[in-house]
């Protein structure tokens, strides 16, 4: 609740039903919203039906698969950190009842 609580700005496509609304928006409406691909309800001070841009599955599998060899050869390029290094006093340690 606390983490809801301090998010500012909030995003909800169309629900599925009044409480999905709810849980999202703190308010009914996004259960009304037309079944127009990318329309939502955008949540600061007060509510605003905007338009974001819509991808579909098909164009973004399209889309990696010309990028898969750039992906595949970024991966193979990268350098990996030394995870034998010893841990420092404090460092990746889990909290005991006296700290």
């Amino acid at each position: 609740m606390q983490v809801k609580m301090n998010i500012v700005a909030r995003l909800s496509f169309i629900a599925a039903a009044q409480i999905a609304s709810m849980v999202i928006l703190d308010e009914p409406g996004a259960e009304d919203l037309p079944s127009v691909p990318g329309r939502a309800i955008y949540k600061v001070e007060k509510n605003r039906t905007v338009q974001v841009p819509y991808i579909d599955d098909k164009y973004i599998s399209i889309k990696m698969e010309e990028r898969a060899n750039d992906i595949i050869q970024a991966s193979e390029n990268r350098k990996f950190v030394n995870d034998d290094r010893p841990i420092e006093p404090g460092e990746n340690t889990t909290p005991t009842a006296n700290s």
